[in-house]
């Protein structure tokens, strides 16, 4: 399996990514990385973080298959529309190698020291929360439990805070 990520700006939204990822068999899909920032991220974590560090520092991050922008079908954006088959090691590198590597990039390009998910299905917040919870402090980054206990936010936050 091959995963590459790159830069995906709009004039809509500068801070978006596409991981493209290959698979034997000729299975191939991308997904659009999207990441949020500003003053309407204040209501979501006001109880945690101040309003400045919220409005300037802060980026929320979504992830939906690209034929998402395409569609006319009527699904939901955060729908599957590929099927890729993948195994849990796929798509462990999946997300390890194509999401986070997108949220590394756009954290070190911005400076944002909080970076958020509010995930749309169960399954998807379970799995971030496995993720997190192995991965984020390897990458020096605080995976705040507290937080998703208590409003079902994953947040990260860097080491810069």
């Amino acid at each position: 399996m091959r995963i590459q990520v790159r830069e995906f700006a709009s004039v809509k939204n500068p801070l978006r990514y596409l991981v493209t990822v290959d698979k034997p068999g000729g299975l191939q899909s991308e997904y659009v990385v999207e990441f949020k920032g500003g003053t309407v991220l204040v209501p979501y974590l006001e109880s945690y973080y101040t309003e400045a560090e919220l409005s300037e520092n802060t980026l929320m991050v979504d992830f939906f298959d690209i034929q998402a922008l395409y569609s006319i079908s009527g699904v939901q954006k955060y729908e599957q529309y590929t099927d890729m088959h993948y195994d849990a090691e796929e798509l462990e590198r999946l997300f390890v190698e194509g999401i986070a590597e997108a949220i590394l990039d756009v954290v070190e390009r911005t400076g944002a020291t909080i970076v958020f998910a509010a995930p749309y299905k169960e399954t998807l917040a379970r799995y971030y929360h496995r993720l997190l919870k192995k991965y984020a402090a390897d990458v020096n980054y605080t995976y705040r439990e507290d937080i998703r206990e208590e409003v079902n936010f994953y947040v990260l936050e860097t080491d810069k805070r």
